[in-house]
């Protein structure tokens, strides 16, 4: 049986991007486009927490039932390796972002993804803490624990081209564009279409098992 708490599931439950678009992604008819943004970190340098109440850090087992429901899900995710970034405020959750090394789903796209570097996915703020600078110290502190903890130089993320708060964040801190992804989905009838900058290809597999993912490579190869 699938997971109560899954991704697709808590979008709907906790009322998280509840559209006509996702009522349509739930009887299996999509339309989406995605930007991919990539930066390197050579010359990043982290501003350092603020001095207010607000913590930011890297969450370990011990942390996952400050999350509640999503306890189990993130417990999960940590057992296959990818690493979870949390915000608190007096010991209760208001934000978290994920980073993985390893090949992840991306449900949007019905594909597994992989890049010879960090994938920044799955960010959220808590309604109520947003406009308050949090998702930009998540991201600014993911960065730092990728370029000085896991030695990493090239960090990646894909966002929809209709998440502005998020498209703001990333540029805020000087990703760059570098690709663009259409997907779309009727039923079994499924199109995936992909323009990647300075001759770089995207292979993207389908979701047919952990095995298939994407390679952020080299190449002129069109796909």
């Amino acid at each position: 049986m699938k997971n109560e708490y899954s991704i697709r599931n808590l979008k709907y439950k906790y009322r998280f991007f509840f559209t006509l678009d996702y009522l349509l992604k739930k009887i299996g008819i999509t339309f989406i486009t995605l930007y991919i943004y990539s930066i390197k970190l050579d010359d990043f340098v982290f501003e350092g927490p603020k001095n207010d109440d607000i913590t930011i850090k890297e969450c370990t087992v011990d942390d996952l039932d400050k999350f509640g429901k999503l306890k189990d899900l993130f417990l999960s995710d940590m057992g296959n390796g990818h690493t979870l970034i949390g915000a608190f405020l007096d010991h209760q959750w208001i934000g978290y972002l994920w980073i993985s090394f390893k090949p992840v789903e991306v449900e949007e796209v019905d594909r597994f993804i992989h890049f010879d570097g960090a994938y920044l996915y799955r960010a959220h703020v808590k309604e109520e803490y947003r406009q308050r600078g949090i998702y930009k110290r998540m991201l600014q502190f993911s960065l730092n624990q990728i370029k000085n903890k896991y030695k990493k130089d090239m960090v990646y993320g894909i966002i929809e081209t209709s998440n502005i708060p998020s498209i703001k964040g990333v540029e805020m801190l000087n990703f760059s564009r570098i690709g663009t992804i259409k997907y779309s989905r009727i039923f079994l009838w499924k199109k995936y279409e992909e323009k990647i900058e300075n001759n770089k290809t995207v292979y993207l597999k389908e979701n047919n098992n952990a095995l298939n993912y994407l390679a952020l490579l080299n190449s002129d190869k069109e796909v």
